[in-house]
């Protein structure tokens, strides 16, 4: 299984900004790249793109860790739908919607 790691930057942008992964496979570790990075992000379905996005990691909010060390990496579910999921950033001064691009491969 390979970790991608996707940092949350504190204007609400990813870096890298599109990320390919594996179901079953892969998994995804969202971490905080500065002190007021968002410390959460919502996955939804990218623009265009009719995935369920609840498949992805069988969750729609994912926590951000502070640093790479962070115990929260998502798994790929085996059941997320093939296509592309767009991670968004709260609501608020620094929200960034479709800040980033998950795109799910067989």
């Amino acid at each position: 299984m390979a970790t991608k790691q996707i940092n949350i930057n504190s204007n609400g942008g990813c870096n890298p900004s599109l990320v390919s992964g594996q179901r079953a496979v892969d998994s995804v570790h969202f971490v905080q790249s500065g002190p007021n990075a968002p410390t959460s992000v919502t996955i939804t379905a990218a623009p265009g793109s009719t995935v369920d996005a609840l498949t992805l990691f069988g969750t729609t909010t994912c926590t951000v860790d502070a640093d790479a060390s962070g115990p929260n990496a998502y798994a790929i579910q085996a059941n997320a739908n093939l296509g592309n999921y767009s991670v968004d950033t709260p609501s608020g001064l620094r929200a960034v919607p479709n800040a980033g691009t998950i795109t799910v491969t067989g």
